[in-house]
């Protein structure tokens, strides 16, 4: 998956990130996110919450979007979406799709 050119991350049905490819690591570096900040064993879904860069609407529906994949009850979630990060502010498109990998389809 490094050979995507967007910044891609799996996870599992609990959030927990599993796999980070490097786009996803370069940004995090190159935008100074600090730490454990979306690497591989942080949580996803928690870090959605608790982002004071993203809309609180935007924090939530993602939330959900990504919650209902995770169990079942969508097929995928798309969403373009603000944030804001050092007084910038882009625009990103998330999508979010099942990634079925061992033998009980999770």
């Amino acid at each position: 998956m490094d050979g995507l050119s967007t910044n891609t991350v799996i996870i599992d049905a609990t959030g927990t990130i599993i796999f980070a490819n490097r786009n996803w690591k370069e940004f995090g570096k190159v935008n100074g996110l600090a730490g454990d900040y979306g690497s591989v064993g942080a949580n996803y879904l928690t870090i959605c919450k608790e982002s004071l860069g993203m809309d609180s609407n935007n924090c939530k529906e993602i939330f959900q979007g990504i919650r209902e994949v995770a169990i079942g009850k969508r097929n995928s979630f798309l969403i373009d979406y603000f944030f804001q990060h050092d007084n910038e502010k882009s625009c990103w498109f998330l999508a979010v799709h099942p990634f079925r990998c061992d033998e009980d389809n999770r």
